[in-house]
C-alpha cells in the first residue's frame, strides 16, 4: 500500500515539474520573439526594416541619396540631374524652371536626410507636402500641404522651413527640416520637433506669423525617426524642382 502511495506522489510530482517546464518554456518563447518596432533584416541592403503591427518585417526608410519605391517593398536611387539636363546658355530651361534644370514636380524623398541631386540655389527646392510619422500623432500620419508648410529663416546656404499640424487634442506640432546646398548639391534633412498650446476650435498654428511665434516658444519634442517611435517626424516630403514658385 505504502508504495502504491509513493508511486502516485512521485507521479504527480513528476506532472507538476512538467507543467513549470512547460510555462518556463512559453515564456522563454514570448520574450525571443520579434516584438512591433523592433529593427530585422530585409533583403534591400540599402534599406532599413522593422516589425509592423502585423508582426512582418518592412521597408521603413533607406539610406541617404535613395527613397522607397512605390511598391513600398525596395529602395530605389534619388533621381540625379546630370549636365545634359541643363541649357547651353544655363537658363532655366524646360516649363519656366527657376534654376538651372527643367521643372520637375512631385519629386518626394522617403527619409529624414537625403541628397536631393545637383541645384544652382536652395529656392530651387519648393516643398509641397509632408506627412508626419511617430505615435504621438493621433490620428495617425496626418498629412499636410504647402499651406501648412513655412519657410523659418535663410542662413546662407541652408533655407530652413516649418511643417506645422494643429492636432485635435489641442496643440501645435511642428517639424523642422533644412533644404541646404553643399559643393553644387542640395541636400534636405530633418533637424528638429517641437510643440505648444494652440486650441483645435480656434486654431493658432495656421498662418507663417503663428507657426514661427510657437516655435520661438516650443517645448521640445523628440524627432521620431520611424512611425514606431514617439515624437514627431516626417515620413516623406514631397517638392517640386527647378519650377517657377505658384
Amino acid at each position: 500500500m505504502a508504495g502504491s502511495q509513493d508511486m502516485m506522489i512521485i507521479v504527480v510530482m513528476m506532472m507538476m515539474m512538467s507543467s513549470v517546464f512547460s510555462v518556463l518554456a512559453g515564456g522563454a518563447l514570448f520574450f525571443t520573439l520579434p516584438q512591433e518596432g523592433d529593427e530585422c533584416e530585409g533583403k534591400d541592403t540599402n534599406g532599413n526594416y522593422v516589425i509592423d503591427e502585423d508582426l512582418k518585417c518592412v521597408l521603413d526608410a533607406c539610406d541617404s541619396g535613395y527613397s522607397i519605391s512605390s511598391s513600398g517593398k525596395k529602395c530605389i536611387v534619388d533621381e540625379i540631374y546630370t549636365d545634359d539636363d541643363d541649357d547651353d546658355d544655363g537658363g532655366s530651361g524646360g516649363s519656366g524652371g527657376s534654376g538651372g534644370g527643367e521643372c520637375v514636380e512631385d519629386l518626394s524623398v522617403v527619409s529624414h536626410e537625403a541628397t536631393l541631386g545637383p541645384c544652382d540655389t536652395v529656392y530651387d527646392v519648393d516643398p509641397k507636402e509632408v506627412k508626419y510619422q511617430g505615435t504621438y500623432f493621433l490620428p495617425r500620419n496626418p498629412t499636410r500641404g504647402k499651406e501648412w508648410i513655412h519657410e523659418l529663416e535663410v542662413n546662407g546656404d541652408t533655407r530652413s522651413f516649418l511643417a506645422s499640424h494643429q492636432s485635435p487634442d489641442d496643440y501645435c506640432k511642428m517639424v523642422k527640416f533644412d533644404i541646404s546646398k553643399e559643393s553644387g548639391t542640395c541636400k534636405y534633412k530633418v533637424v528638429d520637433a517641437g510643440y505648444t498650446t494652440s486650441p483645435t476650435a480656434a486654431s493658432t498654428c495656421k498662418t507663417k506669423e503663428e507657426v514661427i511665434a510657437h516655435w520661438a516658444a516650443k517645448n521640445q519634442q523628440t524627432v521620431a525617426p520611424n512611425d514606431f517611435t514617439g515624437g514627431y517626424g516626417l515620413q516623406y516630403m514631397k517638392y517640386d524642382k527647378f519650377c517657377a514658385p505658384k
